[in-house]
């Protein structure tokens, strides 16, 4: 759609004053998201990592990263937030490719770990570690920051094992149904950046929901 938008030989096609007042719209619409996310809070003051990866398979050492996704939050409230594509340097499976859409083609010209590991660090410095089963992305990203030569350990909290204990009438809680059940914002799941801000959103949810006291 978007090349054909701006492509005045294509169909449909609109005249250039109409195409600048949509351009203006959309990008409105764009700060106005990006607003609203960072105007979330939730009543926890100590830093907070969301990190969600995405992976050539389920076994760190065996496996490697094709994308990291880390939403950082203070004082309860978004400061900032780093996404990249990982050169695995190893072939990503075709069920890997059909679930993320990111090709082997993609990650050809992506950083390798140890080129971001500095802004990871800094990302993850002395945060609570928060994931969806969280498991699986601590322990890919404790494993990538040691093969970078860096130690690294940190608290960690389980967003799937959060919403079980303030909705135990539910028995699924990946991150698909919570996404359905409470409405969560998202573009495209199975992204890195998308999955940590769908989170996040669950997270501020949550306490719209439940209240301060007993999402504390």
């Amino acid at each position: 759609l978007l090349p054909n938008f701006f492509n005045p030989k294509s169909k449909p096609f609109l005249p250039p004053g109409s195409r600048k007042v949509l351009v203006c719209s959309l990008l409105a619409l764009v700060s106005s998201l990006l607003q609203s996310c960072m105007s979330q809070t939730i009543p926890y003051t100590n830093p907070i990592a969301i990190v969600d990866v995405e992976t050539t398979g389920g076994s760190p050492g065996a496996n490697r990263l094709i994308e990291i996704g880390i939403i950082r939050i203070e004082n309860g409230r978004e400061v900032s937030r780093f996404q990249s594509l990982v050169n695995p340097n190893q072939p990503v499976p075709p069920f890997v490719q059909n679930l993320t859409g990111i090709s082997n083609h993609d990650l050809k010209t992506a950083p390798v770990f140890e080129t971001i590991a500095d802004e990871v660090e800094k990302q993850l410095q002395g945060a609570l570690f928060i994931g969806h089963n969280v498991r699986f992305d601590y322990d890919f990203v404790k494993y990538e920051l040691r093969r970078a030569g860096r130690n690294f350990s940190a608290a960690t909290l389980c967003s799937a094992r959060f919403s079980r204990a303030l909705h135990p009438e539910h028995k699924r809680h990946n991150l698909a149904e919570l996404i359905e059940r409470h409405g969560l914002s998202i573009v495209s799941h199975h992204r890195a950046l998308d999955d940590a801000q769908a989170v996040w959103h669950f997270l501020n949810k949550m306490v719209q929901e439940v209240g301060v006291q007993k999402f504390q």
